[in-house]
């Protein structure tokens, strides 16, 4: 059955496009949203797009049918561990961010600063008087990135399995 195949195909479209935002999202602060830096997104994204295009290409080849429905189950076995991966960074990066967001806003208590509502200074240890601004929009970006990256993950956990099974 095809559907399963492109079903594994929007799937992958949907994790690169968010691995993408996640990246993007990244650029501002690269030493605080680390894990970023891998671009799981992106990487496990082509991967699932590889395996719902074989699923395609096996629902409707009748040439050689049986090696392409073992490569589609390789492949399948293979994103489903991918996806595990991914939903495992994803709420790492939740975490992290989330412990970020609160060790900023602390340092601003300490320092004495009331208005925290537009973003989070951070200076940086090595150079001293290096001083930057994170916005709350950037953690809040990272927080929904994560979070459709886990919805997404799981999707295509589910459809992998399936098609395991």
């Amino acid at each position: 059955d095809h559907r399963l195949g492109v079903v594994q195909l929007v799937l992958g479209l949907l994790i690169l496009f968010i691995g993408i935002l996640d990246l993007a999202f990244s650029f501002v602060a690269f030493d605080v949203f680390y894990l970023a830096k891998v671009g799981a997104g992106i990487w496990i994204g082509i991967a699932v797009i590889a395996t719902g295009c074989v699923g395609v290409v096996t629902s409707r080849s009748q040439l050689r049918r049986h090696t392409t429905l073992i490569l589609f189950l390789c492949l399948s076995a293979i994103s489903l561990v991918f996806c595990i991966v991914l939903i495992s960074i994803a709420i790492s990066e939740m975490v992290s961010g989330a412990f970020a967001e609160g060790t900023m806003e602390q340092q601003q208590k300490d320092q004495g600063i009331t208005d925290m509502s537009a973003c989070f200074n951070q200076t940086s240890t090595d150079s001293g008087n290096n001083t930057r601004c994170i916005s709350k929009t950037t953690f809040n970006q990272k927080t929904a990135s994560a979070a459709m990256a886990i919805v997404f993950g799981l999707l295509e956990l589910l459809t992998s399995f399936y098609s395991i099974v």
